[in-house]
């Protein structure tokens, strides 16, 4: 699959942390990187995949077709678009560090 090595970030949601999702993903080789609990949506897919998706979505008769049609959408990303949404979390993080932490690391 390609996946050897990829950092996978996404949120403490209770299906991403079942059991059965991370088996899946440390077999396939995948680096899961820890999200702090109650944070702010961080997690690319939170932010920007999901309404990427239901942007170019139509009806769909069945699940079969409407699967197919989001392995499309998501197949048909360009690098570019996924370049630019790394430097959109990279700043989300940031953010995040300066509005939530900031106060205590000045007080150290």
């Amino acid at each position: 699959m390609g996946t050897k090595n990829i950092k996978f970030h996404h949120d403490n949601a209770r299906p991403h942390i079942h059991s059965s999702v991370i088996t899946f993903l440390e077999s396939n080789q995948f680096i899961i990187m820890d999200h702090p609990p109650y944070s702010p949506d961080l997690a690319p897919s939170d932010f920007w995949l999901f309404d990427y998706i239901k942007k170019g979505l139509t009806d769909h008769p069945n699940e079969n077709s409407l699967a197919a049609q989001i392995t499309e959408i998501v197949s048909s990303i360009s690098q570019d678009e996924y370049l630019k949404t790394f430097h959109k979390w990279i700043q989300r993080m940031e953010l995040c560090v300066k509005d939530y932490f900031e106060h205590l690391i000045n007080k150290i």
